[in-house]
């Protein structure tokens, strides 16, 4: 058992002492699907870092999104407090529409925003300071926006039943009188 736990995190060091060759990461996704959430793993050496995730929205949709640092016995870590996560529309790419803080003490934050079709990419920014750098998961999801009707909604339906009820009663009390007749 020694020996397999020996070669398991040797082969984790070495996939991930590959994967620290490549400094910051842009990744570009395509078009989101309802169907098939996204989940990226970062890793880097250690200091400064900014991925980017590239996405396109089709139409109107509600995205929920979340971060959680990979704390392996300082071997992989983030500094704490230094985990950030901010989503840009690629119109105005200098304006956040969502930050949130993740570290691995918080375990994960989940954050939902609702969102038109369009163009986004989101950074997820930190400074690794483990023994091989920093360790990371960040996953998206989206599901489609359901509306709530508006008061003025609800007001024309309480009057449509309104008046089904007058029309059935005026039916009832002319079926009555005919009987009567």
């Amino acid at each position: 058992m020694r020996s397999f736990t020996s070669f398991a995190v040797a082969a984790l060091l070495s996939a991930g002492v590959a994967q620290f060759a490549q400094a910051d990461v842009t990744s570009f996704w395509g078009t989101l699907d309802v169907d098939h959430p996204k989940v990226a793993a970062g890793t880097g050496l250690s200091g400064t870092f900014t991925d980017i995730y590239n996405f396109t929205l089709g139409s109107e949709y509600e995205l929920s999104t979340s971060a959680v640092v990979l704390n392996l016995k300082n071997i992989f870590d983030i500094k704490d407090g230094t985990g950030v996560v901010s989503l840009y529309s690629k119109t105005a790419p200098t304006t956040s529409l969502l930050t949130y803080d993740f570290d691995a003490t918080t375990g994960d934050a989940t954050f939902f925003k609702k969102l038109a079709g369009g163009d986004y990419f989101f950074t997820v920014a930190g400074d690794a300071d483990g023994a091989y750098g920093g360790s990371y998961l960040f996953d998206v999801a989206i599901k489609p926006v359901v509306g709530v009707p508006e008061p003025e909604t609800y007001a024309l339906m309480g009057l449509g039943l309104v008046a089904l009820v007058a029309a059935r009663s005026r039916k009832v009390t002319a079926r009555k009188q005919a009987q009567l007749a």
